[in-house]
């Protein structure tokens, strides 16, 4: 059976994305000071920096992109320093494939398998056109927000490929959560695509964060699917 994303699955990783835990760092590493690279672990990729979220943030904008595949081995996605990410799984989102950068979550991906209506053309736009059709009316019931969305256009295996980026903000026990988002869409599948989303919180990093958020235009392109058919949990 094809995995297909529900509707509110898209609201509920921007609340997970941005639930970002690093909290007050325990490190006595001045500010501005880079983290001991014997400190870096995946579990933690900001070390012991005065303000490790800063440094995680800094790490990915510098590193390669490399990818990581899902358990199965169905595609590869791109990951900026690819070592330190985990794949997980999301409690309440149906999604195909998730990856988390250090525990406290300093960004978060995931992938989604849409089933694409019969008369929808196999295209990227139609991909994000029904991915947003479902998702996005559904982000301000879980108490969230999406602003500022922007469209680029990039190639994917010299197709257009419609790529998203925007900001966006969640309320969790009264707390206010913001991160830059970007998506892109896949028709990678006869009859379903697969749209492929990150979310990075700022955590008092907006400029940081955005700017990292920008890389993936360019990120996006490295996705390969190793089957034909759209992939699924095994």
């Amino acid at each position: 059976m094809i995995a297909t994303h529900r509707p509110f699955a898209f609201a509920t990783l921007l609340a997970v994305g941005m639930a970002v835990g690093c909290g007050a760092s325990k490190s006595k590493r001045p500010p501005g000071a880079p983290p001991t690279p014997t400190s870096i672990t995946r579990e933690s990729p900001g070390g012991d920096a005065h303000d490790p979220h800063f440094a995680a943030l800094t790490r990915q904008l510098e590193s390669n992109f490399g990818w990581r595949t899902d358990k199965d081995n169905q595609a590869r996605f791109p990951l900026p320093d690819r070592r330190n990410w985990t794949r997980v799984r999301f409690l309440l989102v149906d999604h195909f494939v998730a990856f988390k950068y250090g525990n406290d979550q300093h960004a978060v991906t995931a992938g989604f398998v849409v089933d694409l209506p019969p008369e929808a053309p196999r295209t990227s736009a139609a991909c994000i056109e029904r991915f947003e059709i479902e998702s996005m009316p559904k982000v301000g019931e879980f108490g969230g927000k999406v602003t500022d969305i922007e469209s680029h256009m990039g190639d994917w295996k010299e197709m257009p490929l419609v790529i998203r980026r925007a900001t966006g903000h969640v309320k969790i026990f009264g707390k206010k959560y913001d991160a830059a988002l970007t998506w892109a869409g896949y028709p990678a599948y006869e009859g379903s695509c697969l749209v492929y989303a990150v979310a990075i919180p700022w955590d008092g990093n907006r400029a940081l964060a955005e700017q990292l958020r920008d890389r993936w235009i360019d990120g996006f392109k490295k996705f390969r699917p190793y089957t034909t058919e759209a992939p699924f949990r095994h």
